[in-house]
């Protein structure tokens, strides 16, 4: 048995990617209770509407690499692995954006 046959190579290679996006509108106006002021009502806003976006992206990737040795001597065996593994992420924001109309 050469060597080849008793160091055998395994390799095995894990990719993932993700995006996320969303959109989410604006309130036109806002009121609430307030006592304390002439009618009780406070009004906020400049009564435009808007719209906030937002894109977010994801990529992952794994190599494990795994190495086997194996011989045998007469009536004794030896079995020995070793391995490593490598990983990557990168994550990015498309940025947030905000559109406002009339």
């Amino acid at each position: 048995m050469g060597l080849p046959e008793k160091l055998p190579v395994q390799s095995n290679v894990l990719h993932g990617l993700c995006s996320n996006s969303s959109r989410t509108p604006t309130r036109l106006l806002s009121t609430y209770f307030d006592s304390s002021v002439e009618g009780n009502v406070v009004t906020l806003g400049n009564g435009k509407t808007g719209v906030k976006q937002s894109k977010e992206t994801e990529a992952k990737v794994q190599s494990d690499y795994l190495l086997t040795y194996t011989n045998t001597w007469g009536d004794h065996s030896l079995t020995a692995t070793a391995g490593f593994t490598t990983y990557y992420n990168k994550a990015g924001d498309a940025g947030r954006r905000t559109y406002a109309g009339a």
